[in-house]
């Protein structure tokens, strides 16, 4: 009867661990603790009633050589009584075990329940903490593209007022010049009519000095910087101030002379490279002297006007 029990036991501690095999199978992520603790207590249980069941083998097989010595020597003890007695105690043995394998499973799904509550509880913080930071990162990105939009709101603003500023120059520019182009005209009728006079017709070589004297240096108001005659003589002729101009001596123009604006280098240089001659070079570059504040003697200014009295050799 006793080993009937445990039998039934085993029977069912087998199903139990299938069942239990089949769910930890079924999980797809991590394994709950719990599960895998009843499995280990089942199989536990399992090794224990089959070392009880083979306790139970030996002792019976035991039994059967007493009882069959004793039937030999004519004597009979109540043995099925003895075995009644084994078999209630295993039957108690085994209900208290129930009892604390129910008691030990309750204990873990509550732990287990336990467990599920506070993995749930950071999940939803993790929510709410998503939750606000998404907001945030939408509030950053309204004022970035509010930012952006000011800025190129001003930019078009600054571009605007660049170009007004260039235009009103130019016209002022322009205006100027008016006044420079018709005394250069009476300049010229002048001219004529010295052509026509009773002065006494000068010589070539009186021409060739008297230019030498009102050379560019002279003009502007830079005679003493001007050098000897054989001095200009050796310098060498440029069709192209442009051209003339090397890179290094550009930039050095641009930043000292034209105050960092290469437009405004450009425009000067085209004018003084379209100049009819040394004369109306000198106006333009003294125009040029007095709109930008050069230092007369400034070694820059020197430089650059050394390049313009050459392309009129």
């Amino acid at each position: 009867m006793s080993k009937e029990i445990v039998k039934e036991e085993i029977i069912r501690i087998l199903e139990s661990i299938i069942e239990q095999t089949q769910t930890i199978d079924a999980q797809k992520g991590n394994i709950p603790q719990i599960e895998l603790d009843l499995v280990q207590d089942n199989i536990r249980q399992l090794y224990q009633n089959f070392m009880y069941l083979d306790k139970l083998n030996q002792e019976e097989h035991v039994g059967s050589y007493v009882e069959t010595d004793l039937r030999k020597n004519g004597k009979q003890e109540p043995f099925e009584e003895k075995e009644s007695s084994k078999a209630e105690k295993t039957e108690k043995k085994l209900a208290k075990q129930k009892d604390n394998r129910a008691e030990e499973k309750a204990r873990r799904q509550k732990r287990y329940d336990k467990t599920d509550e506070e993995q749930e509880k950071p999940a939803e913080k993790q929510s709410e903490v998503s939750s606000d930071s998404n907001k945030v990162e939408r509030k950053e990105k309204v004022k970035s593209d509010i930012r952006e939009e000011n800025e190129k709101k001003q930019k078009e603003q600054q571009e605007t007022d660049t170009a007004k500023e260039i235009t009103e120059e130019k016209t002022s520019r322009k205006d100027q010049n008016v006044p420079k182009q018709e005394e250069k005209k009476n300049s010229k009728r002048e001219n004529e009519k010295d052509l026509f006079s009773d002065k006494k017709t000068s010589t070539l070589a009186d021409k060739l000095q008297d230019s030498t004297r009102s050379s560019l240096y002279d003009r502007i108001g830079l005679g003493d910087k001007k050098g000897t005659l054989g001095e200009r003589l050796k310098k060498n002729p440029v069709s192209d101030i442009k051209t003339a101009i090397g890179i290094n001596e550009k930039f050095l123009f641009i930043n000292e002379l034209f105050k960092g604006n290469m437009h405004d280098y450009n425009h000067a240089i085209k004018r003084l490279n379209r100049a009819q001659n040394l004369e109306e070079a000198a106006i333009i570059f003294d125009e040029l002297k007095n709109y930008y504040d050069w230092n007369s003697e400034g070694q820059t200014t020197l430089q650059l006007l050394d390049f313009v009295e050459r392309r009129f050799m």
